[in-house]
């Protein structure tokens, strides 16, 4: 119905499944050489060749998952986010409470508390909704969705020079 050579819409639903399987696949090269699941495809074909119409049918599923698993986790996202907020906030009013203390020893016993604080907020992450396509994005933005997604996000695009002129 899309009217796009077998080979067009092959390497679309491969990588549609590459993406798919992301966050629940890893590939073992060896003893300690984890990877995760991951393809590179790319199909050349002539501007007005229906490009956009087969990406978007493949998309479609991932998209809706996407937003499926949005609207799931939404709720513990912003919990999440609101207790980082919150050690944030406290961590920041121990700091300038200890600004303002002359006391060394109440002092020193803030600046603990907010250095226990701020080691905590390293090791514990943004809270992000899940994402499982990214397009048209920087590579800045690719590596900061990259970030944000624990290092997997698939890109579909009907038109990749942009994205090989970036890579």
């Amino acid at each position: 119905e899309l009217q796009v050579p077998n080979d067009l819409t092959g390497l679309g639903v491969l990588a549609a499944c590459a993406v798919a399987c992301a966050r629940t696949a890893v590939v073992e090269g060896g003893p300690g050489w984890r990877e995760p699941l991951c393809l590179y495809l790319c199909a050349a074909y002539p501007s007005g060749g229906r490009k956009s119409a087969a990406v978007a049918a493949i998309a479609e599923p991932i998209l809706q998952r996407e937003a499926e698993a949005t609207e799931r986790e939404r709720p513990g996202v912003a919990r999440r986010r609101s207790d980082r907020q919150a050690l944030e906030h406290r961590a920041d009013a121990l700091r300038k409470k200890a600004a303002r203390t002359d006391d060394p020893n109440a002092r020193a016993e803030l600046e603990e508390e907010a250095r226990e604080l701020a080691a905590r907020l390293a090791t514990t992450p943004v809270p992000m909704e899940p994402r499982l396509l990214a397009d048209d994005a920087t590579p800045e933005r690719l590596a900061g969705l990259l970030a944000e997604q624990g290092g997997r996000i698939g890109v579909l695009s009907p038109e990749g020079a942009g994205l090989f002129e970036q890579v």
